[in-house]
């Protein structure tokens, strides 16, 4: 998934929530199947990134 595909979609996402078949209407060659998955995925890895926070 290219940067500008990743842009895309979050924008999409934030108009039109997970209707995936909208987003992948948008976004050229990729299927509204791949676009959850990797929104899945994406979300998914959140949990192991390094905190930020200082105690």
């Amino acid at each position: 998934m290219s940067q500008q595909e990743e842009d895309l979609i979050l924008r999409m996402y934030r108009l039109v929530g997970n209707r995936w078949e909208i987003i992948a209407g948008r976004v050229p060659g990729r299927k509204a199947v791949e676009i959850e998955r990797y929104w899945i995925m994406r979300n998914n890895n959140t949990h192991f990134l390094p905190s930020t926070c200082k105690s």
